[in-house]
């Protein structure tokens, strides 16, 4: 399991949508869609191969049997669901590229060090 901090949020989801007291997660079902969703974000970008796939084959509706839908659980959390995918999509590192905690890409050197 990854453990992600406020400050890895990927960019396409504001903090401030998420983890306020006002926010649209006022609900246990609403908090458990949100960590559904964000796991296929850090799987995306920053998981082993397959499960990278997992989480893409999830958000382009390749999965039969998923207990839900990435455009529902995008509805369910008042997200603009083919605009975040393709941002999302947009956002991830070729082959070979490390990737910043904000999602750009490091300078050779950087991505040498880790």
């Amino acid at each position: 399991m990854v453990r992600v901090t406020q400050s890895e949020v990927p960019g396409t989801i504001l903090p401030v949508q998420f983890f306020t007291q006002t926010a649209l997660l006022n609900t246990p079902e609403k908090r458990l869609i949100f960590a559904v969703m964000l796991d296929a974000i850090v799987q995306l970008r920053h998981g082993d191969a397959d499960a990278a796939v997992d989480a893409e084959r999830w958000i382009r509706g390749e999965t039969e049997g998923a207990p839900i839908s990435f455009p529902l659980a995008c509805d369910a959390l008042g997200i603009e669901a083919r605009g975040f995918a393709r941002r999302l999509f947009a956002e991830r590192a070729p082959p070979g590229v490390a990737r910043g905690v904000r999602g750009r890409a490091l300078p050779q050197r950087a991505a040498a060090r880790g």
